[in-house]
C-alpha cells in the first residue's frame, strides 16, 4: 500500500498568526459558547483588529469552521497515539 497523506490525516495548514486567531476563538467559544462571542471580541483577546481576522478566514462562519477543523484534528492526534500505544506497549 503506497504511503499516502490523505484528508483525514493532513493537519489543517495555518500560518502562526491564524494559528493564535484559531486558538483564541476556541477558548472564547469554550467559555461563552459559540453564539456569544463576536469577531470583535475574538480581535480584542487575540491583540489583532477585526480586519485582521477577516483578512485571513473571511467570515466569522469561516473563522469558527477553521477552528472545529482545528479541534478535530487535534483530537484525532490524541486517538491515534493512543491506538499506537496500545497497540506497541513497552514492557
Amino acid at each position: 500500500m503506497p504511503n499516502t497523506v490523505t484528508r483525514e490525516t493532513r493537519p489543517v495548514a495555518v500560518s502562526r498568526k491564524q494559528s493564535h486567531i484559531i486558538r483564541t476563538t476556541y477558548r472564547a467559544i469554550s467559555e461563552k459558547g459559540v453564539h456569544r462571542v463576536s469577531l470583535q471580541e475574538i480581535a480584542e483577546r487575540a491583540g489583532v483588529s477585526k480586519g485582521i481576522i477577516l483578512y485571513h478566514f473571511n467570515t466569522k462562519d469561516n473563522l469558527i469552521l477553521k477552528t472545529m477543523e482545528w479541534v478535530l484534528e487535534r483530537n484525532a492526534d490524541r486517538i491515534r497515539k493512543a491506538i499506537a500505544t496500545e497497540s506497541n506497549p513497552t514492557r
